[in-house]
């Protein structure tokens, strides 16, 4: 028996005119696979199983009907090239006709415009579920479970207010969750039941329980639970929607395990940490797992150190504000342990901070006020941060003697104070770097 795929793949390799006879066969012969494609899956309604026309109006086809846990959706099909949004009104109008809470699934083959998918929401309640293009062809080359897949379209639907989320995406959300711990060598049976039972289960396994099955491995299997997990935390804590059940559980995991780094299997987890994680994904690491790590840094191993100084200026001015906050809290306890020139340039940024729309109540914000109100700043460091800022407002003008180095530096009159400049000298410095940077840019025309 030819299967759903190669059946259509034989429709794909047909050729003909769009009017002629073929051309209609085929519509209908896709329309009988999407239909047998529910059925397989046994979605396709009990009561109708084939298109039909509704008794109360002889010229209004069905094209099927799907039941999903309940939930009744009506199915309209096209192999069509090109289709008049038209053709989406009237089968919205067929929806809205019937019982309250029905529902519908439009497929295409071809792919639609986005003009046509968003047609779907201009003043009307979504109710329709679009798939188009590769869709079908990927459901079928890759048997997704309809069920699956509509149920986690659904709950994006519902939540992003889109009407198409693609087969693909589903395909690497599925990927995703199926988490493959293929980098446990020699661990006990017991550390791998642990985390496909209470981790990657497909049930919510809350903290209590988890407690109870936490107790049952040993000291050593708990810690090669936690170390795998962290190492895994990028993926399994990454937070969309639909929520996926391993981030719940892998959650509760995080919030109920205490680590020891005295332990010999988790000894090595700071350098990991402080070197590698951060940068892999600072969002999750940084964010997640700071407070359990940060006591920690000033026993991390000089190759982790080097790694991380190595990485953390760019780490800085590739993130967001929250990033920013949990870096200071490194920062604020661990200064000393920063190289002259890496702190040098990490000032610079808190300088930056200073004179940014961040407000007052946020740890890098506070943090930068601390820095220069307290004097802590030294003057070669101040005097690098402003010649770059010189250098960057002059290159905005075509006459360089516009240039108000007054108005600038009354402006930043803050920032020479705290190295001993009255207002008076730092206006004569900032007359100075003018004219330096004016020469430099003068002589790069």
């Amino acid at each position: 028996m030819v299967n759903l795929y190669d059946r259509l793949v034989e429709l794909e390799k047909l050729k003909t005119d769009k009017d002629s006879g073929v051309a209609q066969k085929r519509g209908q012969d896709f329309e009988k696979l999407v239909r047998d494609l529910f059925l397989k899956q046994e979605m396709l309604s009990v009561i109708k199983q084939t298109s039909y026309h509704t008794s109360d109006n002889r010229s209004e086809q069905i094209d099927g009907v799907i039941n999903l846990n309940g939930k009744i959706f009506l199915l309209e099909v096209k192999w069509d090239e090109k289709l008049a949004a038209s053709s989406l009104y009237e089968f919205i109008g067929k929806i809205e006709n019937k019982f309250y809470g029905t529902l519908g699934i439009f497929i295409s083959y071809h792919e639609l415009s986005e003009n046509f998918i968003n047609a779907l929401r201009k003043g009307r309640k979504q109710n329709v579920i679009v798939l188009h293009g590769n869709d079908i062809k990927l459901i079928l080359k890759k048997n997704v479970k309809l069920k699956d897949f509509f149920k986690y379209a659904l709950e994006k639907l519902s939540f992003d207010n889109l009407s198409h989320i693609s087969v693909k995406e589903f395909c690497d959300f599925e990927k995703e969750q199926k988490i493959k711990i293929t980098s446990i060598q020699n661990n006990s049976h017991n550390v791998k039941n642990f985390i496909q039972n209470n981790i990657t289960s497909k049930t919510i396994i809350d903290t209590i329980e988890l407690e109870i099955e936490l107790d049952k491995l040993s000291k050593s299997e708990k810690a090669k639970v936690y170390s795998i997990l962290l190492k895994q935390a990028k993926n399994l804590l990454q937070f969309k929607f639909p929520m996926p059940i391993t981030y719940i559980n892998s959650s509760n995991f995080f919030s109920t395990f205490k680590p020891d780094f005295r332990e010999s299997d988790l000894s090595n987890l700071p350098n990991i940490y402080f070197g590698e994680l951060i940068f892999e994904d600072p969002k999750i690491y940084l964010l997640r797992f700071l407070d359990k790590f940060i006591k920690e840094f000033p026993r991390i191993d000089q190759d982790a150190k080097d790694k991380f100084f190595k990485s953390i200026v760019d780490l800085y001015n590739r993130s967001d504000w929250d990033v920013e906050n949990a870096l200071t809290e490194i920062l604020k306890l661990h200064y000393d342990k920063y190289p002259k020139q890496i702190l040098k340039q990490v000032y610079k940024l808190y300088i930056d901070y200073y004179y940014s729309s961040r407000e007052d109540r946020f740890a890098q914000k506070s943090y930068a006020d601390y820095l220069i109100k307290n004097k802590i700043l030294d003057e070669e460091t101040v005097l690098e941060w402003i010649n770059d800022k010189v250098f960057l407002d002059l290159k905005l003008y075509q006459d360089f003697d516009e240039f108000n180095y007054k108005y600038f530096a009354k402006t930043y009159a803050d920032i020479g104070q705290s190295v001993g400049y009255d207002i008076n000298l730092w206006i004569d410095k900032m007359k100075e770097i003018c004219k330096k940077q004016k020469k430099i840019l003068e002589d790069k025309k």
